[in-house]
């Protein structure tokens, strides 16, 4: 996939889904797509409960940055104010209540939230002999009397040597810790507090992840990729190597989906087998797309979301085309398990989704940029629709709804399995489940508040851009047609 148009595909956030308004003429409704596929309807995944305390953390979903009472976020301000730079740890409860700022000095960047301890990179900076120095930490979080969490910042300890230069990328599970470091990557044993191996993979790009009983590592510089039993030591390399779209990379149990910058294809790596191969080709959500779209042709078709949800790779498709004069942008969710061999179109879903937002007509506009030093129309009638699925996750798909009145977005969330949808406010619980863990992909270890965690914060997504296949730019903003 071109790593270009696969950058402008996931910047874009204008949508017109089908099915709204009569705007998007001659949609197919039967649900069917590539031969013997079925129309929608998903599976739930168990959801995390405050009530499952003793649940086996890595038996729950979507928990990395929350115990069983509160989630904690990275930030660098609060409320968009200034802090003096310091990055600091947001506590809050699983319904966004009582809210706290947690200081931990010297922090750069929280790791992973367990149950009875918070993990992050200690980094000091003070301009003295020990600056650019990271350590692996760890905080204790006990409950307190009210059953929440107290995070006791005054007995952080150490578990790594302080390591010369900077820690890139982290990956904790309930024994091991394995990190890269320079073009190192270390095995650390938390239960017999020591390093199980430390090997120089000839490469200063590795991003490691936990993938079920085996963690991946990606040599980013080399275009390789490495993996291992839990417990073992060597890393065993798979086939040849793939130019992975870094972020674009979606984690199972035991297998995961990535695209390349190669083609559009989506791949999967199943580790069992330790083989990588084609799972969804480009020229089967083409011809998906081109079908529900009622045309022979697109003028674009490309991958914007993929989620792994009870078995089952949902991904989000992104159609471009021109219909009489006006401009059209419909997005379309499919889905395939990894025994299947067709994709299966997401009927239901997209069609809630696009139910719940409005269709706009208008045009867009470009520049000022570094591409043009003044605004001009670059599409002059287009239809928008004001959704997009943001995650899905523990059987659920989570809807942004824009509202250009008020310029921000209103989340809403379907139920795979019974097909109802409801509004979601600050105080639902399942407001905040999207954040409970990092964006997918190898390069993010962390929970960046700017940009990895609260940027899905439904109410922060922006629907203004879109990309124009016979311009081949894109768009600074969608100007609504005055009534």
């Amino acid at each position: 996939m071109n790593k270009n148009l696969y950058l402008l595909i996931c910047c874009v956030w204008v949508l017109c889904l089908v099915g709204c308004g009569g705007e998007f003429a001659g949609i197919s409704r039967d649900g069917t797509v590539s031969g013997s596929a079925v129309s929608g309807g998903g599976v739930s995944g168990q959801a995390v409960s405050p009530e499952n305390g003793g649940t086996d953390r890595e038996e729950r979903q979507n928990a990395n940055f929350c115990t069983d009472t509160n989630l904690y976020v990275e930030i660098e301000d609060e409320n968009g104010e200034d802090v003096d730079g310091i990055t600091y740890v947001a506590q809050m409860r699983l319904d966004g209540s009582e809210k706290k700022r947690i200081e931990i000095p010297d922090l750069c960047e929280l790791i992973s939230v367990e149950e009875t301890g918070l993990f992050y990179v200690r980094s000091p900076w003070n301009e003295t002999e020990e600056s650019g120095i990271d350590t692996l930490c760890r905080v204790p979080v006990e409950k307190g009397g009210d059953g929440f969490d107290v995070v006791r910042t005054d007995q952080a300890e150490e578990l790594s040597g302080q390591e010369v230069g900077a820690i890139d990328s982290v990956c904790v599970d309930s024994q091991y810790i394995v990190y890269s470091k320079g073009e190192d990557v270390v095995k650390y044993d938390r239960r017999s507090k020591q390093t199980v191996s430390e090997i120089d993979m000839n490469s200063p790009a590795l991003n490691v992840r936990k993938c079920g009983n085996y963690f991946v590592l990606w040599d980013g510089w080399n275009d390789s990729l490495y993996y291992q039993e839990r417990d073992e030591k060597n890393w065993k390399k798979i086939g040849e190597g793939k130019e992975i779209y870094d972020e674009g990379v979606v984690f199972g149990q035991d297998v995961f989906f990535y695209g390349t910058d190669d083609d559009s294809d989506i791949y999967l790596c199943d580790l069992r087998k330790a083989e990588s191969k084609v799972f969804i080709s480009e020229e089967q959500l083409e011809r998906a797309c081109t079908g529900l779209a009622g045309l022979k042709q697109l003028e674009f078709c490309g991958v914007q979301d993929m989620w792994y949800e009870a078995e089952r790779l949902y991904v989000q498709c992104e159609a471009v085309w021109t219909q009489g004069k006006k401009y059209h942008m419909a997005y379309f969710l499919f889905s395939r398990s990894p025994e299947e061999t067709e994709i299966r179109y997401e009927k239901e879903i997209t069609e809630c989704m696009s139910s719940m937002g409005k269709n706009r007509k208008g045009r867009f506009i470009t520049g000022p940029d570094y591409h043009w030093k003044s605004e001009r129309t670059a599409v002059e009638h287009a239809v928008v629709n004001d959704a997009q699925c943001y995650r899905i996750i523990n059987g659920k798909a989570y809807f942004s709804i824009y509202d250009y009145e008020k310029k921000k977005g209103q989340a809403g969330c379907y139920d795979l399995d019974t097909g109802k949808f409801r509004w979601l406010t600050k105080k639902d619980r399942e407001y905040y489940e999207p954040w409970y863990e990092n964006d997918d992909g190898f390069e993010n270890y962390g929970n960046d508040g700017d940009g990895v965690v609260l940027g899905k914060d439904p109410e922060c997504m922006d629907f203004s851009f879109a990309p124009f296949s016979k311009e081949g730019e894109d768009a600074v903003r969608f100007e609504e047609e005055k009534k």
